[in-house]
């Protein structure tokens, strides 16, 4: 499982059929993409650039 932050601080997880869902959005307006599956490209395109990131206090076991 992968999870990328965009430049608006977004962080996107990896989904179903190469699609990735918002799942925390710190500037969440009421229009928010967060739950929404939207493929990789369309979400570069609309958000920026994605940076694949390791939550915190995560570790394999």
């Amino acid at each position: 499982m992968a999870f990328y932050r965009d430049t608006d601080g977004a962080v996107w997880q990896d989904g179903a059929w190469e699609s990735l869902y918002c799942i925390v959005d710190p500037v969440y307006e009421p229009d928010s993409a967060i739950g929404i599956p939207m493929p990789r490209e369309d979400v570069e395109r609309a958000f920026g650039p994605l940076v694949e990131v390791q939550p915190t206090g995560w570790e394999e076991i």
